[in-house]
């Protein structure tokens, strides 16, 4: 996990991590303007998501509510944030993680309005979200 800023705000539920299923944890950050943490800076309103850890198989979804123009086909996740990891959307969206068997998933939902909304996965379990917003 990226280590949390002085700036960063860790949205929970209470006292409690944001609980997506029952054994799912999401841990949700959000850098202010003109801040980012480990290289995460705002490239545009886009989401990105990487599978890290020796995690492989994965495939995401992104919907396509705030760009008809975009695709919302399943992807194979590569290891980094480069270009074949990166959806161009700018309000609400569903982001959803599968198995290589698809026999799980995970999904939750995002706002990359004035945000790259960064996503690491690194086991169904186990995923991050990172938004750095436009400055």
């Amino acid at each position: 996990m990226f280590p949390p800023s002085p700036q960063a705000r860790l949205t929970t539920n209470g006292s409690k991590p944001l609980q997506v299923s029952h054994s799912t944890t999401v841990c949700s950050l959000t850098y202010p303007e003109n801040h980012c943490d480990g290289g995460l800076p705002y490239i545009g309103d886009r989401i990105c998501i990487r599978q890290v850890g020796g995690c492989s198989g994965y495939q995401a979804f992104v919907s396509k509510w705030s760009n008809s123009n975009g695709d919302d086909k399943w992807y194979h996740i590569a290891d980094n944030f480069g270009p074949a990891g990166q959806w161009n959307r700018s309000g609400w969206e569903v982001a959803a993680i599968a198995n290589s068997s698809d026999s799980d998933r995970r999904g939750f939902y995002v706002n990359s309005k004035n945000a790259t909304v960064y996503i690491t996965i690194r086991s169904l379990e186990n995923i991050e979200v990172v938004t750095a917003r436009r400055p």
